[in-house]
């Protein structure tokens, strides 16, 4: 991922990315960086969000209130297993996985979200 410096009024102008001069992935403080929501190349009901709209991608109380979330698209994921029984002969499972997946706009919501709480999380056992 390669980061830009974007200017939206109230922000501190510090973009996460692995580029020079920017916050590490990990290091992500939303008191001082931009958000930048992930892009998401897979199809659902919605359109992908340009670059321009995943930059600086924030949400208010209203706007999420007032969002109409698409329901979750999914398969189930077979993946096979081999194991041992008691007696060294190796037995062959089939072990099934439900994956789902929400809309561009609804995965940039909760990943909006989730990096805030995240962060506010950690500032929590910090102090506690």
């Amino acid at each position: 991922m390669i980061g830009s410096q974007v200017s939206h009024p109230g922000d501190m102008g510090r973009t996460v990315s692995d580029a020079l001069g920017c916050a590490p992935e990990d290091e992500f403080d939303p008191s001082l960086d931009d958000f930048k929501a992930k892009e998401r190349s897979y199809t659902h009901f919605d359109l992908q969000l340009s670059l321009e709209d995943r930059d600086g991608f924030c949400v208010s109380r209203d706007e999420v209130a007032r969002h109409s979330f698409w329901p979750l698209l999914g398969f189930v994921a077979e993946e096979r297993r081999v194991k041992k029984d008691g007696s060294g002969k190796l037995i062959f499972e089939a072990k099934e996985r439900e994956i789902k997946f929400g809309s561009h706009k609804d995965a940039a919501i909760l990943e909006w979200y989730s990096r805030h709480l995240s962060a506010a999380y950690e500032r929590y056992l910090e102090n506690n």
